[in-house]
C-alpha cells in the first residue's frame, strides 16, 4: 500500500510517464521513453521526466541518456498494467531496437 500512496502524490502526467517507464526491467534509453510517451500522446513529458528524475522515481546514467525504474516500483507497476496496454509498448520498443 505504501507504493500506491506514494504514487497518488505524483502529478498525473508524471504518473503516466512512470507507467511507461515500468515497461522495462533494466536500463533503457531516454530517447525510447520519449518516443513511447509521444506515441501515447502524453503532454508535459519534459517537465514530468524532470520531476521523476529529481524525485528519484526514475534513475538516470550516462549524462541522462539512460534511465532505470527502481525494481520494486517496476514490479508493482508492471503487475498492474493490462496486457492490451503493455503489448503495444513492447512492439514499439522492438521497432526502436531494430533501428538502433
Amino acid at each position: 500500500m505504501a507504493i500506491e500512496d506514494y504514487l497518488h502524490e505524483i502529478p498525473r502526467a508524471a504518473r503516466a510517464l512512470i507507467e511507461i517507464a515500468a515497461t522495462f526491467r533494466w536500463v533503457f534509453p531516454r530517447s525510447l521513453l520519449l518516443e513511447m510517451a509521444a506515441n501515447e500522446r502524453l503532454a508535459g513529458v519534459d517537465s514530468s521526466l524532470s520531476y521523476l528524475v529529481n524525485q528519484r522515481v526514475i534513475l538516470t546514467g550516462n549524462a541522462g541518456a539512460s534511465s532505470l525504474t527502481p525494481p520494486g516500483l517496476h514490479n508493482y507497476l508492471l503487475a498492474r498494467t493490462l496486457v492490451n496496454i503493455l503489448a503495444p509498448r513492447h512492439s514499439l520498443a522492438a521497432r526502436y531496437y531494430s533501428k538502433h
